[in-house]
């Protein structure tokens, strides 16, 4: 089942206004394996570090881990919500498919990295001509 799930860590530091969206290091990986597939919302939304992801059997994070670049964090009165968005990230052409990605806040390790988001819906895609991640309604957006 697809899944668009922000967690319980990232939305505290949103609020607490230790996560500014624009101006955070915030980066992105790719998932593969298995367990994608199987991960829930419910299960996705408690994880507080990327390394917490990173332990569910047969879920994998790509080496590549990407900067997101041209942050921006807007408002928007017509459809009621509020938007972060980036360029669209590029990740090189490896032989394997993702099934999912990942956005977190980078601090120093996987451990200390807060988890922002998982994202399976438009999964699994090749990664053998290099994935571009298109963002249309940016990557995090609040209702």
């Amino acid at each position: 089942m697809a899944i668009e799930t922000v967690t319980n860590r990232a939305k505290l530091e949103i609020l607490n206004g230790d996560s500014p969206l624009d101006t955070a290091t915030v980066r992105i990986c790719y998932l593969t394996g298995a367990g994608v597939a199987g991960l829930t919302a419910a299960q996705v939304q408690d994880f507080n570090f990327l390394s917490e992801l990173d332990a569910v059997v047969n879920v994998n994070l790509s080496t590549e881990r990407l900067t997101l670049a041209g942050k921006t964090v807007t408002e928007d009165d017509v459809n009621n919500w509020a938007l972060a968005d980036a360029t669209d990230p590029v990740f090189a052409a490896v032989a394997e498919n993702a099934e999912g990605v990942a956005f977190y806040r980078f601090a120093t390790l996987d451990s200390d990295s807060p988890l922002i988001s998982v994202h399976t819906t438009g999964f699994p895609q090749p990664v053998n001509g290099g994935l571009t991640v298109n963002m249309p309604s940016g990557w995090l957006r609040g209702t």
